[in-house]
């Protein structure tokens, strides 16, 4: 998952006569792009994978399926697994390794994600991420590894709201890669499953030795890619890094 800021840029950043205020606020956008893209990602694998194995079931799958046969789905002690082996390319994007669906009906309903080495175009993510169904709400844990140059974990405990294809997340978590370790606070975050970022809602992203910084998402962020971000007093527009699945705007 290619990021367009690294810490080599905020290096350049510094050398090009940026304010500390400036690079906090490139590494907040960093941080709460990350963190959102792991939610969005995460929420919608599951239901694309339950979407894929119930129409590879039926006799005449649409063209999309039928591009989908390298995914074989079988049923383990752990829940349902879905596995693109070595390497599976449906549509533009190549998928391989395991991710594995389960659901659990014990006290209320738990469905969980459980990714095994699971990459997407080269960039493998690890760990888990679990939706606990409460009355009115859904309480989620994510704790998900995200690896190509660089790694990353990102780690997320807290509620979602699932309406209409999209989450709303409140909650705490943190964030950790080779150049920094924040504590990152989550209210209101609004995506659409499937959007490239988050169209409402605040981040705080908090790094040792840094001051705080407030990340806010707007009804425009998902055609712009733009955040506002609010350091201390002064405020400024940033640019939220690409993912895969939506390259830089």
């Amino acid at each position: 998952m290619k990021r367009s800021f690294s810490f080599l840029a905020s290096l350049l950043l510094a050398a090009c006569g940026s304010s500390a205020d400036d690079r906090v606020a490139e590494d907040a956008a960093l941080v709460a792009g990350e963190s959102v893209s792991a939610l969005t990602m995460s929420a919608g694998t599951g239901g694309e994978a339950a979407a894929a194995q119930t129409d590879m079931q039926r006799p005449n799958a649409p063209d999309r399926v039928t591009a989908a046969r390298c995914v074989s789905t079988s049923l383990t002690s752990m829940g349902v697994l879905v596995d693109f082996g070595t390497g599976c390319t449906i549509g533009e994007h190549t998928y391989a390794g395991a991710y594995t669906i389960a659901v659990s009906a014990m006290t209320g309903a738990t469905v969980s994600v459980v990714f095994d080495a699971f990459a997407v175009d080269g960039d493998v993510y690890d760990g888990d991420v679990s939706l606990g169904v409460a009355p009115g709400a859904v309480d989620a844990h994510i704790d998900v590894t995200i690896t190509d140059e660089d790694v990353r974990d990102v780690e997320l405990d807290g509620t979602v709201l699932v309406a209409n294809d999209a989450v709303t997340l409140d909650g705490a978590g943190r964030y950790v890669d080779s150049a920094r370790e924040v504590r990152i606070t989550a209210i209101g975050i609004h995506s659409v499953v499937g959007e490239c970022y988050a169209d409402a809602g605040t981040m705080t992203v908090q790094s040792q030795g840094t001051p705080e910084a407030t990340v806010t998402f707007d009804a425009d962020t998902p055609t712009t890619g733009v955040v506002t971000v609010t350091v201390g007093r002064v405020t400024t527009q940033q640019q939220l890094p690409a993912t895969p699945n939506c390259p830089a705007i």
